[in-house]
């Protein structure tokens, strides 16, 4: 295919996207089938494709399930996010460009290749050119202090990230920014969050965005924040509510549901709900919250939320699981690092226990998930030995298996 063939491709799908935005701003609500008849698209998945699209740009959909057809509706139709894209040119291009920038949102970088695999489709050499133009365009700056890339703030509000010890830093700092600084009122709302937690500990109004149990996440996208601020509107803690998601499988569930913990797996980056479904008490349920389409809130109260039950489940919960706990007796050969890696999985986990015998590192624990376990010792290689249970001895052997199969594929491909 020739370049002007290629550009002719990718100006027409930022086209298509634009037509989609406009589409959905009309309407209050649509379906897939609704937007093919409207736009004449070929295919679900360009449409999916298309909407995946805009998510990434900052636009929020909320889902609602309405005679087994899932409807999306445009949120916050009048945001900044949703003006920029109606009003500025939507290339491929400026579709790579916010894609540079949301993940600078996120965090600094220190080699701006390392940015390179998050862009889809795109060669070295125009990975860089982009990149240089952002810096050209003030958008990102290079700091002196660290060598890192850093938001400038011209478009997005960069993540601020800091520690406890240098919170009060930023608490006096925030009052002295200029009224005509970029994002002012953000800076001015976290001003007012941070003021809160000094003058009550013990709240957590500081944290009204998002309250996890469990490891705490550094971001969550747009989309995850919104049904998360419904779950929050809707009383999650307090009410036992029905939720609407969707299955791996991609089927439909409604679910008289009483969220025990919210729970954010690092490995996965992703947050769960876990909970009891009324119907069927002695099975615990996990439901990840961007499967979400409708939250009700009822009058129920629920009694769940951090109980006894859901706390000892995360004692012994390795990434997402409700299995039943089982108790694990391993021996690792005591080289290299293994022991530092031995001694911090003993600090997260509260079950966990270690001794040493004979250059042996005995290490036993419960653990709930016993198939990630599997995967998190492949790493140890033959350093690790299954004492108990045989259940584990069998799920590692074929981890390590499906492992070596895969870069044999890899390798004849």
């Amino acid at each position: 295919m020739s370049d002007k063939n290629i550009r002719s491709k990718n100006n027409l799908a930022a086209q298509n996207i634009i037509r989609l935005l406009k589409l959905f701003i009309e309407k209050d609500s649509l379906s897939i089938s609704d937007i093919e008849k409207e736009l004449g698209f070929k295919t679900r998945q360009t449409i999916y494709s298309y909407i995946n699209s805009l998510q990434h740009m900052g636009c929020v959909f909320s889902k609602n399930i309405h005679n087994r057809h899932t409807y999306y509706s445009l949120e916050h139709k009048d945001s900044k996010e949703v003006q920029l894209l109606l009003y500025e040119p939507l290339t491929l291009k400026t579709l790579r460009k916010y894609s540079i920038l949301k993940k600078l949102q996120n965090k600094p970088v220190s080699e701006k290749n390392s940015l390179q695999t998050t862009i889809p489709d795109i060669k070295k050499s125009q990975f860089y050119e982009l990149f240089n133009e952002l810096l050209a365009e003030k958008e990102i700056y290079k700091s002196e202090e660290d060598n890192l890339f850093y938001l400038t703030g011209k478009t997005f509000m960069p993540t601020i990230q800091v520690s406890f010890d240098q919170l009060e830093s930023l608490y006096y700092q925030l009052p002295a920014l200029p009224s005509t600084t970029s994002h002012a009122p953000q800076y001015q709302s976290l001003y007012k969050k941070i003021a809160a937690y000094f003058d009550e500990p013990d709240s957590d109004s500081h944290i009204d965005n998002y309250i996890c149990y469990g490891y705490f996440p550094r971001a969550l996208n747009e989309q995850t924040l919104y049904i998360f601020n419904q779950l929050q509107s809707a009383g999650f803690s307090q009410n036992i509510l029905k939720i609407t998601y969707t299955s791996r499988k991609n089927l439909h569930y409604t679910k008289t549901f009483a969220v025990g913990l919210i729970v954010h797996v690092l490995e996965k980056d992703k947050l769960y709900l876990v909970g009891k479904d009324i119907q069927n008490l002695k099975k615990n349920t996990v439901i990840p919250i961007e499967n979400i389409s409708h939250i009700e809130k009822t009058q129920t109260k629920n009694n769940y939320y951090l109980s006894k039950e859901f706390e000892d489940l995360f004692d012994s919960m390795f990434s997402i699981s409700t299995d039943s706990p089982v108790k694990v007796t391993l021996s690792f050969d005591d080289w290299g690092n293994i022991k530092d890696k031995i001694s911090a999985l003993c600090k997260q986990r509260p079950n966990a226990s270690q001794q040493y015998d004979n250059q042996q590192i005995i290490y036993t624990d419960s653990i709930s998930g016993l198939n990630d376990f599997a995967n998190y010792l492949r790493q140890f290689g033959k350093a690790v030995h299954v004492l108990e249970p045989a259940e584990l001895h069998d799920k590692l052997q074929e981890s390590v298996k499906k492992t070596l199969d895969y870069y044999k594929r890899s390798t004849h491909e």
